[in-house]
Parts: C-alpha cells; structure tokens; sequence
C-alpha cells in the first residue's frame, strides 16, 4: 500500500521541464509612437496591454519598450506583469499585430521561466496571446 501511494505521489508532482501553456486576450491601452522614421534615433515605442482573461476580466499587465532595427523587424523586451508574478520578454516581430518572442525569466510563480510568447491580432485593437512557458 505504501509503495502505491509514492507511486501516485511522484504522479502527482510536475516537473521542472513541465510546460503550461496561458492564453489570453490582450488589448493595447497606450502606444507612443515614434516621431521619426523607422530605423533613426529616437525611434522607440512604449506599448501597454491589458491583459484579460476568458472572461474578459483584467488580470494584469503587458509593459513593452520597442526599436524599430529594420523597416520589417522590430526588437522588443518588457513584462507580463499578473498576480502571481511576472513574465519577462525579449524577441523581434515583422508587425505590431504578429509576432513571436522568448519568455527569458520572470519573478514570483514564474521564477526561471522559459519559453515563448505567441501574438496575432484577432480584431481590432485585440490581440490574442499564447505563452508557453
């Protein structure tokens, strides 16, 4: 009896190497734009999303800091910050509506996290976010 119930508790017990997988919706309530072109100095964006969840309740915050490098990519780090903890993110996207970035690191239930983060635009000024981490 004892050895099946440590059989059912190692189970029970997630791994490290384990990943989850959160979605939500996104919308963005602040955008500065840059006031010069694309690619000079000066040309950094601040993006703020409400996260939400299924539900369309705001369970956190996205705070992003983007460089246009090219006409086609831009580089982009900041945070997931929710209330568990926060999710932090760096990667490139060819748009503002797409793109692909890597989860590096997070604080709190996300401490050491890894992964990436998935966005496409579902509807106008709505993002849907995938993060695997």
């Amino acid at each position: 009896m004892r050895a099946l119930l440590v059989a059912v508790c190692a189970l029970l017990v997630v791994s490290p190497a384990a990943a989850a997988t959160i979605q939500v919706t996104v919308v963005p309530t602040r955008h500065t734009a840059p006031r010069t072109p694309v690619g000079r100095t000066g040309d950094v964006e601040r993006l703020v999303w409400s996260v939400r969840d299924r539900y369309g309740h705001t369970i956190g915050v996205g705070l992003f800091t983007c460089r246009w490098v090219l006409k086609q990519a831009r580089l982009c780090s900041g945070d997931v910050v929710m209330p568990l903890g926060k999710i932090s993110v760096l990667g490139s996207s060819p748009t503002r509506e797409l793109g692909v970035w890597s989860v590096v690191g997070g604080t709190g239930r996300y401490v050491g996290a890894r992964g990436e983060l998935v966005f496409r635009a579902i509807g106008f000024r709505k993002l849907v976010v995938s993060m695997t981490v």
